[in-house]
């Protein structure tokens, strides 16, 4: 994941062209998105002190370390007629709505050679969904992620 934190900006030139960082995840604000339906409680980034990419325009690359597991129904009579399973897997920010953090979809997941005793991953899609709440006028973003099986 990346963000853009403009407090973390500097200028090359003053810095002997220092252009990039690497520096501990646990020294900067990290987003707080979180897995919608997951099995497991949210803890956070299990990260330590692994560390983020910091860029001189204030991006910030970190790829935290996470395994998590999901509920995906599925419907053992289209499984058994060899008809296509769904997944859905949902991320959005717990606490920032969308006017705070603007979650983005930067490219299209791919599927990478993904299959099980049962099942073979066929397809994966994503989207950007925007929603509204009688209780707040805010924006609220989040990223859902469409996962499809086949029975092998």
């Amino acid at each position: 994941m990346s963000w853009i934190d403009p407090r973390l900006k500097w200028e090359p030139g003053k810095f002997n062209g220092v252009t990039e960082l690497k520096i501990p995840s646990r020294s900067f604000w990290q987003p707080d998105i979180i897995p919608v339906n997951s099995v497991d409680e949210y803890k956070g980034f299990v990260a330590g002190d692994l560390n983020a990419v910091l860029k001189y325009d204030g991006n910030v690359s970190f790829h935290p370390l996470k395994i998590t597991k999901f509920i995906c129904t599925l419907n053992e009579s289209l499984l058994l007629a060899k008809e296509e399973v769904l997944c859905i897997l949902k991320f959005t920010s717990w606490t920032r709505s969308g006017q705070e953090l603007d979650l983005q979809l930067l490219y299209e997941p791919e599927v990478h050679d993904y299959s099980n005793l049962h099942l073979n991953m066929t397809k994966i899609s994503a989207r950007r969904n925007v929603s509204r709440y009688e209780c707040c006028p805010e924006p609220y973003i989040d990223i859902t992620y469409i996962l499809t099986f086949r029975r092998k």
